[in-house]
């Protein structure tokens, strides 16, 4: 930089004491000066944005790797949590937990919808009455498998090197992994329609009762 100073002193103030091959040669280091600054400050502005991971809580495990934030192994229901770009690991670690939560309310009502739904199949039930029993059916499930008391405990955790416009700065992107037993969530929905059919009857509500009648027989027919 004090080169280019001088050769821009040279030029404006004593650009009289020079010959013509002292300018040309000032001019050709000024230039390759220009060029050189000019490819530096393209060089970074094409790193912008760019990310480097500089530390991780252990080896990505599988489960991380996996393009699925459900999946089903070994008798055993997993659901992921995940958070990215969070500037607090604590914070981000308590977000990525309750995203796996989250993931398990979101997971069961599907599930219960799809597993009612096929349960009563080829029956007249009406489709405006599944659905309010399916409704109660998810508060019910979730209720007994307590969802909100489920612990995520298996949390894996990434710390990101990332190049801005104002210089270095770094983030995290966490991910967590909480497990039910098929075993307790298939024991959950029986519970769930016993209890339900049992409160269908005491108010009168016939239509439900018979819904949920005919869907805890076909759980029965499933487990046998």
């Amino acid at each position: 930089m004090r080169a280019v100073q001088t050769g821009v002193r040279l030029l404006l103030f004593e650009k009289d004491d020079l010959n013509k091959e002292d300018i040309m040669k000032i001019y050709s280091r000024f230039s390759g000066y220009i060029i050189i600054i000019t490819a530096l400050c393209i060089s970074c502005a094409s790193r912008i944005g760019e990310m480097k991971i500089v530390e991780e809580s252990g080896s990505k495990p599988g489960w991380v790797k996996s393009d699925q934030e459900y999946y089903e192994r070994n008798n055993i229901m997993h659901f992921r949590g995940q958070v990215n770009d969070r500037d607090d690991l604590q914070l981000g670690k308590r977000e990525a937990k309750a995203a796996a939560i989250q993931n398990i309310s979101e997971k069961i009502n599907i599930l219960v919808s799809t597993e009612f739904a096929a349960a009563t199949k080829g029956s007249n039930v009406d489709s405006e009455g599944l659905n309010s029993v399916v409704q109660d059916g998810v508060a019910w499930i979730s209720n007994k498998l307590n969802i909100q008391g489920i612990s995520a405990d298996r949390v894996y955790w990434q710390k990101l090197q990332k190049i801005t416009r104002d210089g270095v700065t770094y983030i995290y992107n966490i991910y967590s992994l909480a497990q039910i037993p098929v075993g307790d969530y298939n024991e959950a929905k029986k519970m769930a329609l016993r209890a339900l059919r049992e409160q269908y009857l005491k108010e009168g509500k016939r239509e439900a009762e018979e819904i949920a009648k005919r869907l805890l027989e076909g759980l029965y027919e499933e487990n046998k």
